[in-house]
């Protein structure tokens, strides 16, 4: 049985992840489950995980978290570390629960096993481990906390002084000046001492704290030229030759890019309202490791916004944003053919005779609502049968109108292929689910098969306005169809 399942993974802090939660639903072997994954947004951090069973057949489940680390070290393999078995919930039925610590930056995969009356399975969930939020510390805490440190440091005086004035008096003996000069000079030795610890503290604090500042996750900067039709995108990073330290924190400590979907990488490109224009490209020339550029469909003047979906050496993936105005106008004509990939798509939308419906949308969503897209695509009123494009069924974008969300779909999740790849250690594609999964009247799940239906996975999100596009091809013309839907969550 083919293993289909689907991820989403964001943080609320960058604009181009959308949610905080990771999302895996479909089957793992023989078992339909869903798999919740709240990252703890600092690092170290505590991940907290959910997962459902369900079809109701898993007896157990055990997870491990395994870094980028582990798979190219042979000395260190996290992969032998025995995992931690998932207590059953006691207030959710079928929910398997629990928290698992991801103690470095970088690239995790969560292995996650399953155990039933159906036998063994397993899955891995690629993970970033990054940085992504501050707690203020309140006015309340900080008060006390000088409170007590100055309770403490004169305490600690007090007590080495009051020692030393007490342990070297004899019995019965009353103190004199110069007991008492001593026993002052021992006061003030031991208040410059423990100034001295409790500075060297604040300075240990500091170096902490512009350590984490320096691996705090920030979007990589970004800059963009157009010339002669060619969308140049380059990605800042430090020299070559640069230290381990320079590299903390930078793009170049996750590695080259590598191709995603046989993609170097894959660029959205929408006006600046997000409502009339959308290109999907693939730059085919790779300049330098994080430099490559593309060619630019028919584009009017005016502003735009770009997005890059890119994957590294290490299974760290992310999306980089930038906007640029174009001061002319693109022609057709006017293409670099050599730098045209033949799956570059654009449209303006609804101008064609298939028909795309998401038959379960709703106006407006609350915010305890999970967001599910389920497609028809037909013509003439009859379904149609979909080919795949780019390797997927079909890709999905949410971008919020009101904020600098930005979120690509496909019917397996936003998952990284490379990612996941690299950490199951395989090159197969027997996981992969082209149109999604949905559910019969029996309650199980069983995968779409490209008939005229395509199903993106549920989400949840911040309150807002959101607009939604889909992409998919039509098997008989080989056309990419695209269409565009809003929504909002209250």
């Amino acid at each position: 049985m083919r293993s289909c399942f689907t991820l989403i993974l964001v943080s609320l802090l960058l604009p181009h992840i959308g949610i905080e939660n990771s999302y895996f639903e479909g089957n793992v072997g023989s078992y339909s489950t869903r798999i919740i994954i709240e990252p703890p947004g600092v690092v170290p951090g505590l991940a907290s995980i959910k997962i459902f069973s369900i079809d109701r057949e898993v007896e157990s489940v055990s997870v491990r978290a395994v870094h980028n680390n582990a798979i190219t070290r042979d000395t260190l393999n996290t992969f032998n570390v025995k995992p931690d078995v998932v207590p059953k919930s006691d207030q959710v039925d079928n929910m398997f629960q629990t928290d698992l610590w991801l103690m470095d930056y970088g690239a995790y995969g969560v292995e996650v096993f399953f155990d039933g009356s159906k036998g063994k399975s397993n899955v891995i969930v690629p993970v970033n481990s990054i940085s992504s939020k501050m707690i203020e510390m309140s006015q309340f805490m900080s008060t006390t906390l000088w409170f007590l440190l100055i309770l403490l440091f004169v305490g600690g005086v007090n007590i080495i002084g009051t020692a030393y004035y007490e342990s070297t008096l004899e019995i019965n003996q009353n103190p004199n000046k110069v007991k008492l000069k001593k026993t002052y000079i021992v006061y003030a030795l031991s208040s410059v001492i423990l100034f001295f610890m409790v500075y060297g503290g604040y300075n240990w604090w500091v170096g902490i704290e512009k350590q984490f500042m320096e691996r705090f996750y920030k979007p990589f900067d970004t800059s963009l030229n157009v010339k002669n039709n060619i969308l140049n995108i380059s990605i800042d990073s430090p020299p070559k030759d640069a230290s381990w330290l320079d590299k903390q924190g930078t793009i170049r400590e996750h590695g080259k890019l590598i191709l995603e979907h046989n993609k170097l990488a894959h660029i959205y490109i929408f006006d600046e309202e997000k409502k009339s224009f959308m290109a999907h490209l693939h730059p085919i020339n790779l300049i330098d490791d994080y430099e490559f550029e593309t060619c630019l469909p028919s584009m009017g003047e005016g502003n735009y916004v770009m997005y890059a979906d890119l994957a590294h050496q290490n299974g760290f993936s992310h999306s980089i944003t930038e906007s640029f105005e174009l001061k002319n106008s693109i022609e057709n004509t006017e293409y670099n053919k050599s730098l045209c990939d033949p799956d570059n798509s654009y449209s303006t939308f609804n101008q064609t005779s298939v028909d795309i419906n998401w038959t379960n949308q709703k106006e407006n969503y609350n915010l305890s609502d999970n967001i599910s897209f389920d497609l028809e695509i037909s013509k003439d009123g009859k379904l149609i049968e979909l080919d795949s494009y780019v390797g997927m069924g079909g890709h999905g974008v949410i971008v919020g109108l009101d904020s600098e969300l930005y979120m690509h779909m496909h019917p397996l999740g936003s998952i990284s292929m490379s990612a996941q790849k690299k950490f199951m250690k395989s090159d197969t594609d027997d996981f992969i689910c082209d149109f999604g999964l949905i559910q019969d009247e029996y309650g199980n799940f069983k995968e779409l098969d490209g008939m005229g239906r395509i199903v993106f996975p549920s989400i949840n999100l911040k309150p807002g306005n959101y607009r939604f596009f889909i992409q998919v091809r039509v098997k008989e013309t080989q056309k990419i169809v695209s269409k565009q839907f809003d929504f909002s969550i209250s």
